[in-house]
């Protein structure tokens, strides 16, 4: 039986039971590796875990360099260089002070950004290659915005692996509500 805090009354787990990966979700519409870079300045494109939500979301989770993770590769392995190995500290490691590297566990798992497509603007320009475009998303004014009556944007070209790609991806997030 299960014991501890909490666990008075549950059940014993089915034995078929089995963890379903978070990417098997009808809360996803669509999820693929593919290229961001940011508008700023000195930015250098940089693969990412895209993945669009029926609440009209498009999240970029940023993948660790040591992820080894390119456009192509499929979502389940990006995902699975998101997700930290278990390390469980022995009393040893403890007491040596080996403990993890400080770093939250979940820390990947947060998205890198997060795009509201209802707020959100596409825009393809051909002199980026005919594999990417750009999502430009309109901000909620802050309070230095309001005073200076400035339009806050954030805005991201994203690259494909090809323009077939492209397509896919610019129709899903027209369907999900960006301009």
């Amino acid at each position: 039986p299960l014991n501890g805090p909490g666990l008075a009354g549950v059940p014993e787990p089915d034995e078929s039971f089995e963890l379903q990966s978070p990417l098997m979700s009808d809360l996803l519409c669509k999820v693929e590796v593919i290229w961001r870079k940011s508008d700023k300045l000195m930015s250098v494109w940089k693969p990412c875990l895209a993945a669009t939500t029926s609440d009209c979301y498009l999240h970029l989770f940023e993948i660790p360099a040591l992820g080894n993770v390119q456009v192509g590769t499929a979502p389940e392995v990006a995902f699975q260089a998101l997700v930290p190995p278990v390390e469980v500290p022995t009393e040893d490691s403890i007491i040596d002070g080996l403990v993890s590297n400080g770093r939250s566990w979940f820390e990947h798992l947060v998205p890198g950004a997060s795009f509201d497509l209802k707020n959100s603007n596409i825009s393809f320009n051909q002199q980026k290659g005919n594999s990417t475009f750009e999502i430009t998303e309109t901000l909620a004014p802050n309070s230095f915005s309001k005073i200076a009556k400035n339009v806050r944007k954030r805005k991201f070209s994203l690259r494909l692996y090809s323009s077939q790609h492209m397509v896919e991806w610019l129709l899903a997030l027209r369907a999900l509500g960006a301009d």
